[in-house]
């Protein structure tokens, strides 16, 4: 009986070391498979795409102050120095980054005024297309992330709230220019002013949108409130 119980001993030993054999082998082999992906050869342009999606992944799960060249490079997986052949410094990264955040914007806005141009719809309609698609950016938690994030390091570096500076104020004219469409009766001051206003409006309202803790307090009628204030108030 005790060799038998040695023997069964000994199997389960057995079998618990080709267990974690097998683990080691699968962690190696996806370990492998990961680094074969980051370090093949990409054009210049999809290793500046895959390098800004890395930069936006640690600013959204490590914050701003994790966002050095050498934790980009370790992160992207190659050497400091290919990162510096395509950005050669944080501020030459943090220009691109902040730029590339603006595009969708901007490319969005520039949709809903082609749309106003072509008067296919009620230009109002229009304008609260444009709103809800703001406030589904206030309930994406990785938009808001990355904004209060480029926020905070605006606060910190003086070229970072220059850039962001920028990406607000090409909002800040493209809205303008679709008021212009809504109510083409107000002069270009009139437009910026109500534009600024607009802007302060659905920023602000993104504390609450963005916060279980703070929207369950509000009734559902918010949203549209704050979008009916908005039409009325560019068209007016």
């Amino acid at each position: 009986m005790r060799a038998l119980s040695l023997n069964i001993l000994s199997i389960d030993s057995l079998q618990a070391e080709l267990a974690l054999c097998q683990a080691t082998v699968k962690i190696t082999y996806q370990s492998y498979v990961r680094l074969i992906m980051t370090t093949q050869r990409k054009t210049p342009l999809e290793r500046k795409l895959q390098i800004l999606d890395t930069a936006r992944h640690i600013l959204v799960s490590q914050g701003y102050h994790k966002l050095t060249m050498r934790n980009l490079a370790n992160e992207v997986g190659i050497k400091l120095a290919s990162l510096q052949y395509h950005y050669k410094s944080r501020e030459d990264l943090l220009i691109a980054l902040v730029e590339k955040t603006g595009e969708s914007y901007e490319i969005r806005l520039q949709e809903f005024q082609q749309q106003l141009n072509q008067q296919g719809q009620p230009s109002t309609k229009l304008m609260g297309q444009m709103i809800d698609s703001l406030f589904a950016d206030h309930k994406d938690p990785e938009e808001n992330k990355i904004f209060s994030q480029l926020q905070a390091l605006a606060m910190d570096e003086p070229k970072a709230e220059i850039m962001l500076a920028q990406l607000y104020k090409g909002v800040w004219q493209q809205l303008a220019s679709m008021i212009l469409s809504v109510n083409p009766s107000l002069s270009k001051t009139e437009r910026n002013i109500r534009s600024a206003m607009v802007i302060s409006m659905l920023e602000g309202s993104g504390v609450f949108i963005s916060s279980e803790t703070l929207y369950k307090e509000l009734p559902a009628s918010f949203e549209k409130r704050i979008k009916q204030w908005v039409i009325e108030f560019v068209s007016q």
